[in-house]
């Protein structure tokens, strides 16, 4: 058979979007690694190990992405993969404080985007329906839970937004992994939704001791994994 990327994309540069092709897709490989190489992609493979190799359910991977293909990329969870700590994550001189108010402001600008990237997802955390981001800090409030004790309520796996179940690039591939049964007795203790780029790729199910092909170990004699594309080393 023909051997496919999947992914959850929604790049204005990919060239599938532009079709309405975007969200759970897959791609044939070949076309993919020119469209990656036109969007300046860099890319690395990483293998898996012989002990992940044996573990790997294909049939199970494969039923899961077509359950899921078609789906849209998962704005509404976005932002709150790497919403851990009360006040850790954040980057400065960003703050909860400047989150809460600049969510607040936006959401009377542009509500409709407001409430696919940030309200929807509150809603979920207090189980409540269609409110706006100042009524979802007043529920909170009436329940005794400050901000940022909603905002790192974790993400929960079985939640279904509006339009369906919600996973950006780097949750797509974990919970692939996680219906391939590479989390093996602990799957039902993994939360794929609150999984960041590190998270994935920080996993112990990659081949350690990859073996690279000759064209790889040429082109850079001392990286350990094969880069396949890019102007960067990675």
């Amino acid at each position: 058979g023909e051997l496919y990327i999947t992914e959850s994309q929604d790049a204005w540069y990919w060239p599938g979007c532009s079709e309405g092709k975007c969200g759970i897709i897959k791609t044939p490989f070949r076309q993919w690694v020119q469209w990656a190489q036109d969007a300046s992609y860099n890319v690395v493979v990483l293998p898996l190990s012989e002990e992940s190799r044996k573990v790997w359910n294909n049939d199970k991977a494969v039923d899961f992405f077509h359950q899921m293909e078609g789906y849209p990329y998962g704005y509404h969870n976005l932002f709150f993969g790497w919403l851990d700590t009360p006040r850790d994550n954040f980057p400065p001189p960003l703050t909860p404080e400047l989150l809460m108010i600049g969510f607040a402001i936006a959401d009377k600008i542009s509500p409709s985007t407001i409430n696919r990237v940030w309200n929807e997802a509150l809603n979920m955390r207090l189980g409540t329906k269609g409110l706006n981001t100042a009524e979802v800090y007043a529920e909170a409030e009436k329940r005794g839970l400050t901000f940022t004790d909603l905002i790192t309520i974790p993400e929960q796996d079985d939640w279904v937004y509006s339009d369906g179940p919600s996973m950006v690039c780097n949750v797509w591939v974990a919970e692939l992994y996680k219906a391939a049964g590479l989390f093996g007795s602990i799957t039902d203790q993994i939360q794929g939704t609150e999984f960041t780029n590190w998270d994935v790729y920080s996993l112990n199910f990659f081949d350690s001791n990859y073996n690279r092909p000759q064209q790889c170990r040429e082109a850079d004699p001392t990286l350990p994994y094969c880069q396949i594309l890019g102007k960067y080393r990675l």
